[in-house]
This record gives structure tokens, sequence and C-alpha cells, in this order.
């Protein structure tokens, strides 16, 4: 039996937005409790687009072709950060998270092909 992969599609945070977020990540650390957050590192921000769940190589094989296809038919969106929370509370937060927007809904429209591609 082939093994399984969790798998997901993401977006990573374009650079231009790093000090935006970087920003918002320096008010949050001045809160109290946040001396023992862990603090993740640029590299690892992203954006969710799609959860693929657990797929075995083949399956996962076939999902990164669907959404080559899809991403070639679809240009570089134009990413704004849009807002900062967190949960379960924003001045206490165990999970913080920064909102995206995009001109003309590109995220949303993305997103709707992928998931219309992968259905499959």
């Amino acid at each position: 039996m082939d093994a399984l992969t969790r798998a997901f599609l993401v977006l990573r945070v374009p650079e231009a937005l790093h000090p935006a977020v970087q920003a918002a990540q320096a008010d949050l650390k001045r809160r109290g409790g946040a001396e023992v957050a862990r603090w993740t590192s640029p590299t690892d921000w992203s954006i969710p687009l799609c959860p693929l769940g657990e797929l075995t190589p083949p399956q996962l094989a076939a999902a990164i072709e669907a959404a080559r296809s899809v991403a070639g038919r679809h240009g570089a969106p134009s990413i704004s950060l849009a807002g900062v929370g967190g949960s379960p509370n924003p001045t206490q937060p165990r999970s913080v998270w920064a909102g995206a927007d995009s001109e003309g809904d590109a995220l949303v429209a993305l997103h709707a092909d992928l998931e219309a591609a992968l259905a499959a």
C-alpha cells in the first residue's frame, strides 16, 4: 500500500508584504503572553488555498499537475494585507492570522478553479 501524504495548496506570502506582516507580528510580541509564543519565519508564511487531505503518491502527482495547469491560466494575483486577528481571541491569541485580499477577487477565482480541477 502506498504511503499517504497530507497535502494542501498554498501561496507563499509575497516578499512585498513581509514588512507589513512583521510590523503586525512586532505589535503582537509586545502583548502579554507573547514570550511563550512560537513565531514563524517569513519563509513559512503562506496563504492556504485548498486542503487536499491524505493522498497517495499517484494522487499527489495528479493534484500537482492539475494545480500547475490551473496556475498557468491565472496571472500572479496582486495581494494585500487585510487585517490581523487571533484565536481564541485577539487579546491573547494561541494562533494568529493575517488576512489576504486580492484585486478583482483573484484569490477567489483561483480557489474556485483549483477546486473544480481537483474535484476529479
